[in-house]
């Protein structure tokens, strides 16, 4: 299923994903409900890119803890994760952290949903 970058579908289904990660940012940075829901759902759209792409890789743009910005060439998509490094099992899904697969660094990373910037 090829996904127009930056504009995925968010189905009923996410909902629930979308506004438990709204709340999290409220307790977790004390963002107003509008901004808090705008970064959940880039935060969400992000996830369903890396996830529905069947591009080799997505441009992801985040702020570090340290305050820099970062770059990455990400993605989910297994068919562009060597068989070593691919998923051994499903693990529980935190809504509040997009984990990827850095193509350059050839591994896994993660980033907190509230320091996204850009992607796409």
């Amino acid at each position: 299923m090829k996904t127009a970058i930056g504009n995925p579908t968010i189905t009923r289904n996410d909902r629930p994903s979308v506004l438990r990660l709204t709340w999290q940012l409220i307790r977790k940075s004390g963002l107003a409900f509008g901004e808090a829901l705008k970064k959940a759902y880039a935060a969400i759209r992000a996830k369903l890119i890396l996830s529905q792409t069947d591009e080799r890789g997505v441009w992801i743009q985040f702020k570090k803890v340290d305050g820099t910005i970062r770059s990455v060439l990400a993605t989910r998509n297994t068919a562009h994760i060597p068989t070593d490094k691919q998923p051994k099992q499903a693990g529980t899904p935190e809504t509040n952290t997009i984990k990827y697969f850095d193509i350059w660094a050839n591994q896994w990373k993660s980033f907190q949903a509230d320091a996204l910037i850009s992607i796409g």
